[in-house]
């Protein structure tokens, strides 16, 4: 009969009777038991082990090519940058755009350390956290105002876009917040992953000390990463109204111009790259929501990098417009008191409806040809 109880059977078998010097200590018999046990555990998990690491490679993979986007589109609009932005005026615009484009970058080298050197070590990447998130509220939080400034111009300035833009930040603001304040009930140690991130990090295994599992992830706590979802679907809500209202402001603006193409409308307006935003945003919720436990953070900093492009591209390619436009409406012919009196300023044109700048510009144009 199978005895419940080997250790017990061991020790009272004939053999430890005729051969006494064999009996090990009991000692010996719960040490040996014991690592059997822990053994048995690890070799369950190594298979859930090997696809966290594959999961965690692949991210350090994705945020390099992110690293790698973000420069080449730095490269492709310094020049542009310094032209439009850098030689004219420092109002809220060009602000906006400095904190979007160059925070970003020092999220970028910042998160490129934290993810391939040995300087941030669990205690460090833990201590990072906190800041990670409010990263990540400051970014988003620059996007949105520079989509409220487009929107709200494109609106013909209506207050109501205001209201409810402004209503939604501050809730996203206080949700991110509430989650940074009880932050220090989450952890850095990636192992939790192995048990869907159920922070008891009493009982698990170290995981294996090679560049795989080298990973600056800051992980909330069950209890409050609820926060932070309710914090993305609002950040897709506004993306997703913003892609609503560029669409019925620029129809709206379309009428009576059969001339123009809506295509070139809907270009000038950057529909396609508030599109990408939202897209990208998307993503994150949906990674964070479903995806693995290893992966769920995958989409965190590209999400910001992708908003950030986005929001250059559409700020610079409206001051390239606007300087197109000025210029195209000073032909060389004498201008008099009235013509300086009804210009348009370069902001006017690039926070102004389109139908109110490309009517001025018109006459503006139709005035300087007739004299």
């Amino acid at each position: 009969m199978n005895s419940p109880y080997p250790c017990l059977a061991l020790i009272l078998s004939p053999a430890s009777i005729l051969w006494p010097h064999r009996l090990p200590s009991l000692e010996d018999i719960v040490f040996k038991t014991t690592m059997s046990s822990a053994a048995a555990e690890i070799a369950a998990l190594e298979p859930t082990i090997i696809a966290i690491g594959y999961d965690l490679l692949s991210t350090k993979r994705y945020w390099v090519a992110i690293t790698a986007l973000w420069s080449y589109e730095y490269i492709l609009t310094l020049g542009n940058e310094i032209q439009y932005a850098w030689k004219g005026r420092r109002n809220l615009m060009f602000w906006l755009f400095f904190l979007n484009r160059y925070l970003c970058l020092i999220i970028i080298i910042i998160t490129n350390v934290a993810y391939f050197t040995p300087l941030f070590t669990q205690e460090v990447c833990y201590r990072y956290g906190f800041v990670e998130q409010l990263e990540t509220l400051f970014m988003a939080t620059i996007a949105e105002v520079l989509v409220l400034l487009r929107v709200h111009a494109l609106s013909g300035r209506k207050q109501y876009v205001l209201f409810i833009a402004i209503l939604l930040i501050v809730v996203q603001w206080a949700l991110l917040l509430y989650q940074d304040v009880l932050y220090k009930n989450g952890t850095s140690n990636l192992a939790v992953l192995l048990f869907a991130r159920e922070l008891d990090t009493s009982a698990i295994p170290p995981l294996p000390d090679i560049d795989a599992y080298r990973l600056c992830i800051a992980i909330p706590s069950t209890q409050i990463a609820q926060a932070g979802e309710t914090f993305l679907s609002l950040f897709i809500v506004y993306d997703g109204l913003a892609v609503l209202s560029i669409i019925y402001f620029v129809s709206q603006q379309a009428k009576g111009f059969h001339f123009v193409p809506i295509l070139e409308l809907v270009q000038r307006d950057g529909l396609l790259y508030f599109a990408v935003m939202f897209s990208s945003n998307f993503v994150w919720l949906m990674m964070a929501l479903h995806a693995r436990p290893s992966l769920g953070f995958i989409q965190n900093q590209p999400a910001m990098v992708i908003s950030s492009i986005m929001v250059n591209r559409i700020t610079m390619n409206l001051q390239k417009a606007s300087e197109e436009k000025l210029e195209f409406s000073r032909p060389g012919s004498r201008r008099g008191a009235e013509d300086e009196n009804a210009s348009t300023s370069e902001n006017d044109i690039e926070l102004g409806s389109f139908r109110d700048s490309y009517q001025t510009s018109s006459r503006r144009f139709s005035r300087a040809t007739a004299g």
